[in-house]
């Protein structure tokens, strides 16, 4: 007879909560997940966080927005994600023009170590039709047990530009 492969599918079970609370010029987030099911290994992972608008900034059109979040997952090294234990904070820029720039820069900071990740994020639109991306990242001081290791002397830099129609 021939082999024949067969599927095989955990059944998991699992329950998440995503809150949100927007109160004056500050918006505050949760969300919360736990899995139990998949393999041995049942966890708990959240993140919370909040950005905080100064609306007008420097007397002009801009908002500025300072953003801080926890991300936090009981698996610790074992998990699955690069965010276990980590802070990260940006600053957001919206420029409020007809073109709807934006940039956002950041960096994530590993509690459990010195490794840490920086971020450069824009955009802008170009008429109806055009919009022009850039996201750059770069990473520093990954330990061999960071789930980024591999990226350690990695800089990524992505530029798109997308036509609506």
């Amino acid at each position: 007879g021939k082999a024949i492969k067969i599927p095989r599918y955990e059944q998991i079970l699992q329950t998440s909560l995503d809150l949100s609370r927007v109160a004056g010029d500050w918006l505050w987030k949760g969300e919360a997940l736990y899995r139990s099911g998949q393999g041995n290994d049942d966890y708990f992972a959240w993140t919370g966080g909040f950005e905080y608008t100064f609306t007008r900034a420097w007397s002009s059109d801009m908002d500025l927005g300072i953003i801080g979040e926890w991300m936090y997952d009981t698996r610790q090294d074992t998990a699955t994600t690069a965010f276990e234990n980590d802070l990260a904070g940006a600053l957001r820029l919206a420029v409020n023009d007809p073109a709807s720039t934006e940039v956002l820069l950041g960096w994530v900071q590993d509690i459990d170590s010195s490794a840490r990740s920086l971020f450069l994020e824009a955009s802008r639109r170009f008429g109806n039709n055009l919009l022009l991306t850039t996201e750059f990242r770069t990473f520093i001081n990954q330990p061999a047990t960071d789930f980024l290791f591999e990226q350690r002397a990695d800089e990524i830099l992505q530029i798109e530009l997308a036509y609506y129609f």
